[in-house]
């Protein structure tokens, strides 16, 4: 237990007087409903005592810390896939008030709309991959935005084995959910260089994971392509009232990923190039989780640890990532102008 400074509003959770002890095993761990764990007690004889009870919640907590680092790691590598695997070009992009109607289900939606106008790729550049323009989008928010939009699948294809890695050890249920938004806070509206909209859909997918606890979360990896910054887990009661309208249908963990894949063989041959280049890169990628792992530590015990030993880690993580990345991205466009395909 450790101390803490005196405070009229902490009780002992037994005696319910006057407490300063908190129990180390699950302090600070999420609670659930944006805030933290912290179960006090006056005494080590309270801790005891209420050991037999406390147990269970405590480890419901660290298992729910645990799930809540798994999505914050799954979120901010595959932004950072998607920004190595950029190859849009954007002219320009405006932010206006406007009624947009969803066309995949016959519903207005009012509110900011971005537009995002493509351009035309330079027919000599022999690039597949190109730099994501930051100088377009100096915010770190804005940036997560564009990156993440129409990409909740993708997010499942590319992130699929290392979701599967995070989760390993904990008892949880798993299930991919396709949904239709409702009341985002922004949409993304693409144009092509001829001026035709691209469709921005109301369709989405996230993951739906039940815990042993009773507890149940919903993961998104792509919401902030509609201004849901934050963490990626947020509680199903939660999610399910502010932001799904409704549930199309549920799946078992990789059925969207496959989906995915039979689509784009169906599409023509710069489809196929195209997945082939992101099937590259996420092999490459999964290569690089499983190396860093090897050297470093099993993503099971970062989770685990410490809070300073986990920002320490996430930190090495992210920072070896970004040179594989950076190494896949010069791979895959070496590769692209040898055979000459490129995306126009």
């Amino acid at each position: 237990m450790d101390t803490k400074q005196k405070s009229e509003l902490n009780q002992c959770s037994v005696c319910h007087e006057h407490a300063s002890l908190l129990c180390k095993a699950c302090k600070g761990t999420p609670d659930g409903a944006g805030g933290v764990t912290g179960i006090y007690y006056c005494s080590a004889a309270c801790q005891k005592q209420d050991w037999p009870s406390h147990k269970i919640k405590c480890k419901a907590a660290k298992d729910r810390q645990v799930l809540y680092r798994a999505g914050e790691i799954a979120q901010r590598l595959f932004i950072m896939f998607s920004r190595a695997s950029w190859c849009s070009v954007i002219d320009k992009w405006d932010i206006i008030q406007a009624r947009y109607m969803w066309v995949d289900i016959g519903r207005c939606y009012t509110g900011p709309v971005w537009r995002l106008y493509h351009g035309h790729r330079i027919t000599n550049k022999k690039e597949a991959l190109l730099g994501f323009p930051v100088d377009k989008f100096p915010l770190v928010h804005d940036q997560e935005s564009v990156l993440t939009r129409e990409s909740c699948r993708e997010a499942m294809y590319t992130m699929e084995k290392l979701i599967g890695t995070l989760l390993k050890g904990l008892d949880v249920g798993v299930r991919e959910c396709c949904l239709r938004i409702k009341d985002p806070r922004m949409l993304i509206a693409s144009f092509k260089p001829d001026g035709t909209s691209l469709n921005t859909s109301a369709i989405h997918s996230i993951y739906h994971i039940k815990m042993s606890s009773g507890e149940s979360y919903a993961l998104d990896l792509a919401g902030a392509q509609y201004g849901w910054h934050g963490p990626a887990i947020t509680p199903w009661p939660t999610f399910a009232k502010e932001r799904i309208d409704t549930i199309l249908e549920t799946c078992e963990l990789g059925e969207t990923a496959n989906d995915l894949v039979a689509e784009l063989q169906g599409l023509g041959p710069d489809y196929v190039h195209h997945h082939w280049m992101t099937e590259f890169m996420r092999d490459c990628f999964n290569d690089g989780l499983a190396e860093w792992q090897k050297v470093n530590v099993p993503f099971p015990a970062l989770l685990r640890a410490s809070e300073d030993q986990f920002r320490a880690g996430i930190s090495l993580l992210l920072e070896f990532m970004k040179w594989c990345m950076d190494v896949i991205k010069a791979k895959v466009n070496e590769k692209s102008a040898a055979s000459g395909r490129i995306f126009q």
